[in-house]
């Protein structure tokens, strides 16, 4: 039986997407950085020069302590000197976080020649140093366990070298300091002076001499006046052995103040027989002539004097005494 058409109607749904926004939650990252390279130690103070060849200063950063390796310069003053690098981290994980970190040497001026043999020692709150590497201009290593906001230091050292001829003054020797982050720069210095040389131009002598035989008498070489007063009391001083005082010339930078140190006594001995001679110069206040940038000279005298026994033994009497000098 035939009912009709039946339409069927077919609707279709419409899908409609869900659009789901997705949050992502990211954690900071830690981040070590090097905060700052104090150069409140980093002056070696005055050095002179060699006369010939490049002397080479060794700065162990433990200690501060500056001794020479090689060479014939001097550094007169003495003194710790050496660089403090501060380190910081922040961020999530700090307490794990480690970062490589590279000292470089850079350039160099004046008489101050390219820093080698980096080396680094903890300082008074230092990070955790591993897996250290050197060659001749560079030093890196790893560095870990510094918590978030705080900070951590070491100490850097190097070999600090000085030619001999250049500008004389002011010399640096600069490095960087390098993290992941970025650098700070730092740098030893140094005022370095030209060579200083010393040279006797004549000996001190006191001439022929007569004991006395019955009294001990007195001989003088005055370095300040020049004067020889000679014994007297029975004593008779010859002429024909002139006497005169010991003279001496400082060469090395002009206008540069100077310590002159004399021995205070010596022994003039024939045999077993000895005089002990008590000295006098004449280097007050010594300064070399000139101006900075050339070179410069001072003269100065040496005398003494000693008792000469009664009956004395005759002979030759013959010694030796030292002068030093150096930079003030």
């Amino acid at each position: 039986m035939w009912t009709g058409n039946r339409a069927i109607a077919l609707r279709h749904c419409g899908m409609i997407p869900a659009v789901l926004a997705l949050a992502w939650s990211v954690a900071g990252h830690a981040q070590i950085e090097v905060q700052s390279v104090s150069s409140s130690q980093t002056d070696l103070g005055l050095i002179a020069s060699a006369r010939t060849g490049d002397t080479i200063f060794r700065i162990v950063p433990a200690d501060g302590s500056v001794t020479r390796q090689s060479g014939g310069g001097a550094r007169p003053n003495g003194g710790a000197a050496r660089a403090l690098v501060t380190m910081s981290c922040t961020g999530a994980g700090c307490d794990t976080a480690q970062d490589t970190i590279t000292i470089t040497a850079a350039g160099s001026t004046g008489r101050a020649l390219a820093l080698t043999n980096l080396t680094v020692a903890d300082g008074t709150n230092p990070p955790v140093i591993t897996n250290q590497v050197a060659d001749a201009g560079t030093l890196s290593f790893t560095v870990g366990g510094i918590p978030d906001g705080q900070t951590r230091d070491i100490y850097v050292g190097a070999d600090f070298g000085v030619a001999d001829s250049g500008a004389t003054g002011a010399a640096t020797a600069s490095f960087t300091v390098a993290a992941t982050s970025g650098a700070k720069g730092g740098a030893f210095a140094a005022n370095v002076l030209r060579a200083i040389s010393l040279d006797k131009q004549s000996n001190l002598s006191f001439g022929r001499i007569i004991p006395s035989t019955s009294q001990q008498t007195t001989v003088l070489m005055d370095a300040t006046t020049g004067a020889f007063d000679p014994p007297g009391g029975g004593a008779v001083a010859l002429d024909r052995l002139s006497p005169g005082f010991a003279q001496f010339e400082v060469k090395g930078e002009g206008g540069q103040s100077l310590s002159i140190v004399v021995d205070s006594e010596f022994d003039l001995s024939m045999g077993a027989h000895n005089l002990t001679v008590t000295t006098n110069h004449n280097a007050v206040a010594p300064t070399l002539d000139g101006a900075s940038g050339s070179e410069g000279s001072y003269s100065f005298r040496v005398g003494g004097s000693f008792t000469l026994p009664a009956s004395a033994p005759p002979g030759l009497y013959t010694g030796h005494f030292s002068v030093t000098a150096s930079y003030d």
